[in-house]
């Protein structure tokens, strides 16, 4: 197991790999006056499988299909804390994805 991984910097767009609309179940206080919401596996652009889990707030649950691109944001709450979310791109401002 190595630990000496070293930090690469990442454009913060990639796809909707996978997603699903969490109703109830919340564990943390901060989310649980979000349900419903959805947690997203976003696969960054930069290499095929690179993925993470998030969430897309802004997001209207219907319109949601796998592939579709997205964007990173940071939501600076307010005790300071910075929470990684992935908002849609508009399908004409998306370049360099596929």
């Amino acid at each position: 197991l190595r630990t000496d991984l070293p930090f690469t910097p990442v454009s913060g767009r990639g796809v909707l790999y996978s997603f699903t609309l969490t109703r109830s179940g919340a564990r943390h206080p901060a989310f649980v006056a979000r349900t419903p919401y959805v947690v997203a596996l976003v696969e960054l652009a930069e290499q095929t499988g690179l993925l993470l889990f998030s969430n897309l707030p802004e997001s209207d649950p219907g319109e949601l299909e796998i592939g579709l691109p997205v964007e990173f944001y940071a939501d600076v709450r307010e005790d300071g804390v910075a929470v990684p979310e992935f908002r849609l791109v508009a399908l004409s401002s998306v370049q360099g994805l596929g």
